[in-house]
């Protein structure tokens, strides 16, 4: 996919910036390899739909960075993989 970024190796200069593309965020999403890191498709969507229902119900996000990067990575993955 694009090279992996570690949470401590993330610059500002890594994010997209405030007026992004759509394009610019998923390129961004997949410098985090959520199946990867949490070793699984399962522990990564778990993380990804709570993620997702947390912020549809009271538009709150994960405080974990790791957690932030699996639902950014996880929703680029769910808009683009075919159902």
């Amino acid at each position: 996919m694009f090279d992996q970024i570690p949470n401590q190796g993330l610059t500002e200069q890594d994010l997209p910036p405030p007026d992004a593309e759509w394009w610019q965020i998923w390129e961004f999403a997949l410098t985090f390899d959520g199946y990867d890191h949490w070793g699984s498709f399962d522990e990564a969507a778990d993380i990804g739909n709570r993620g997702a229902a947390a912020y549809a119900e009271y538009q709150d996000l994960p405080e974990s960075l790791t957690e932030l990067r699996t639902c950014l990575f996880f929703e680029q993955r769910r808009w683009v993989t075919p159902q």
